[in-house]
């Protein structure tokens, strides 16, 4: 006698298939669904899969994260309707988790990538407005307070230019469509509408949601419109309304994250204020807002970007904070190199004269406390080239021999074995030219020459076509001074080589002309040579169509007025101008630096 199982087992069979993550895993509980319809229709079995078998297939589906998944799941929706609508199996009709299985997956796929941001929140938001009509309309299938938030989170995620504003949209119906059901449903009489309306409820992560596209967007007021949704949750926290609304920890570190990203002045002071806000509340039992690494990190970035004047005090007063509340056990927080990088570019920002000096003390501290044991705060290339950038910045006498050293001692660590992560890269040795370029050394354009050339001798990405690199180097020859004891043969032979192989690689950008024309007015001697120098560098200069307001200016500093008007003059045949400068001779010319 043949024996066929029951429904209950083949359902332990296919939950647990389901649930896993795997990519095949939905694939291997669809068979066994299919089997389980041929099975019903052979009427040799009561294995008829129901919608909570099916929910769970959509389930599986969702959290497979596999690229077709929303295609897939809409697929087998529609079937279910289908067979509900048409009396064929009516118990079969999609339910509310079903829908918000379809919607979990189109946020998955734009978070993965695997389906355009933009297209799944508009596909999220469709389905959600045709899910209240239907329900408007009598069908018994509402949205919930998942329905919504997913329809939020796949704004916040799609990456699009109003992607806030229009998961706020979603926020503010979802809470005016609580309202209204709690209107509605005041009547306790009716005790499956009075449960229901606990339903719709917006919860805190539909918040959080929206803070954090706030938090990512790059639009003005963001930051305002994510501290505005802060105070909204804590708002109806203190109203008692919705328990399910509170701000958490996720919820004020988001918003600080907006505050580091605005360039509005004063949130470094607010985002300082949050965090005081969330020791105290945690001080008075809340656990939920307990200020975590990324919270002190944060609020460090702001004043770290703020370029206000106490910012690098602010900085490290936070930062002995930190290290005071974990050695006086009210806090487990420690510092990480994060945390140590964010304060040396507050120094870095500050430019001060003793910048310098206090990043690097920085630099030691950490340094030592790695060596003690503590991996957290181990140094690594950000470290090293912040150093170099506060020294660069400070107007420091002994900026550029520091820069050098730092240099020097990177690269010993480095063979030495101490971490791959400390190995030079372009902007470390960017900084280091920056740094001697604005120093007072004798010699500044050999010593930045030879350090590009190092780097490029060790093949230090990003080196060999960068043109930020060897504009600084260029600056270097441009500002040394022949009075104090610089060379000017050496000079100019420095910056005729730089040249050759800027023009070999094609490189060349208006700041490399304006630059150039500075060392040959200053550093060749007066006469007919230097003049049809300047006059070739020029003409090379409108060829390649990188004429700036920048470069004329310097043309016209190193030129007498009647050669300066003979060389404009050939430009005006040209037609269409700007100013002085012929369309056709500035068009390569880049941002802010065009002409206008």
């Amino acid at each position: 006698m043949e024996h066929f199982c029951q429904f209950s087992s083949i359902a332990q069979i296919h939950t647990p298939k389901a649930k896993c993550r795997h990519e095949e895993s939905p694939q291997q509980a669809l068979r066994v669904l299919t089997w389980m319809n041929d099975l019903r229709k052979s009427n040799r079995n009561d294995a008829q899969p129901n919608e909570s078998s099916y929910n769970t297939i959509l389930g599986a589906y969702s959290r497979s994260g596999s690229a077709d998944a929303p295609e897939k799941i809409a697929k087998i929706l529609s079937y279910m309707d289908r067979m509900s609508t048409e009396g064929m199996q009516i118990d079969l009709k999609p339910s509310t988790i079903s829908y918000n299985s379809y919607l979990s997956a189109l946020v998955n796929g734009a978070a993965r990538g695997t389906i355009s941001g933009d297209v799944s929140a508009q596909k999220a938001e469709k389905l959600l407005n045709k899910m209240i009509k239907r329900y408007e309309n009598g069908d018994d299938v509402e949205p919930d307070g998942w329905t919504f938030t997913f329809v939020i989170q796949a704004w916040a995620k799609s990456g699009t230019k109003n992607a806030a504003s229009k998961a706020e949209k979603v926020l503010r119906l979802m809470e005016a469509y609580h309202r209204r059901n709690v209107l509605v449903w005041s009547d306790k009489s009716n005790v499956t509408l009075y449960i229901n309306q606990f339903n719709t409820k917006p919860i805190s992560i539909a918040y959080n949601s929206v803070i954090d596209a706030y938090a990512k967007s790059n639009t003005s007021g963001s930051a305002r419109c994510a501290e505005d949704i802060l105070r909204r949750m804590e708002s109806v926290q203190m109203s008692g309304e919705n328990n399910d609304v509170k701000p958490d920890l996720v919820s004020y570190n988001s918003c600080i994250h907006a505050y580091a990203k605005s360039r509005e002045r004063g949130v470094a002071t607010k985002a300082e204020r949050l965090l005081r806000h969330m020791e105290d509340v945690y001080k008075d039992g809340d656990t939920s807002v307990r200020p975590d690494v990324r919270t002190y990190n944060g609020v460090l970035d702001c004043w770290a970007k703020s370029g206000e004047k106490e910012a690098a005090y602010q900085a490290e007063k936070i930062l002995n904070e930190i290290y005071e509340n974990y050695d006086a056990g009210v806090s487990d927080v420690l510092p990480t190199t994060v945390t140590f990088n964010t304060v040396m570019y507050a120094h870095v920002r500050s430019g001060h004269p003793q910048s310098g000096q206090r990043a690097e003390d920085i630099l030691n501290q950490m340094d030592e406390l790695y060596r003690d044991g503590m991996e957290e705060v181990k140094p690594d290339v950000i470290s090293f080239t912040n150093v170099i950038n506060a020294w660069s910045k400070s107007r420091n006498e002994m900026a550029g021999q520091r820069a050098l050293a730092i240099l020097n001692r990177m690269e010993e660590l480095h063979d030495a074995g101490y971490s791959k992560n400390i190995r030079p890269n372009s902007f470390t040795i960017n900084a280091v030219i920056n740094a001697l370029s604005k120093s007072r050394e004798i010699g500044k354009a050999r010593m930045a020459f030879d350090t590009l050339q190092r780097a490029k001798q060790k093949k230090i990405s990003g080196v060999n076509m960068n043109i930020k690199i060897y504009n600084s180097v260029l600056n270097a020859c441009a500002y040394s001074d022949k009075r104090r004891g610089d060379d000017p043969n050496d000079i100019l032979n420095i910056a005729s080589k730089l040249m050759e192989e800027i023009q070999e690689q094609k490189m060349a950008s208006d700041i490399t002309y304006s630059t150039y024309l500075r060392v040959l007015s200053i550093f060749m001697s007066p006469g007919e040579k230097r003049l049809r120098m300047l006059e070739q560098t020029f003409r090379q200069c409108c060829d390649d169509g990188l004429l700036s307001q920048g470069v004329l200016d310097q043309l016209r500093w190193s030129v007498d007025s009647n050669l300066y008007k003979s060389l404009m003059k050939e430009g005006s045949s040209s037609g269409d101008r700007r100013g002085e400068i012929a369309v056709n001779w500035s068009r390569n010319v880049k941002y802010e630096r065009q002409y206008k």
